[in-house]
């Protein structure tokens, strides 16, 4: 959090391994918990859309 620019956090899932999603918004409305739950959502989401024995989507 607020790692590269004060007061912005960001939660990002890699998607390839060239690529990835990412959420980003000011810290007072992302705590740490709501980008913890940001990226599981993330995740399970390209779970369910990755086709069957695929490492990467």
């Amino acid at each position: 959090m607020d790692s590269q620019q004060a007061g912005i956090s960001c939660v990002a899932v890699a998607v390839t391994p060239r690529a990835a999603i990412a959420v980003a918004g000011p810290t007072t409305r992302l705590p740490e918990s709501r980008l913890i739950t940001i990226g599981q959502k993330i995740r399970e989401a390209l779970d369910k859309a990755r086709p069957a024995n695929q490492e990467w989507l």
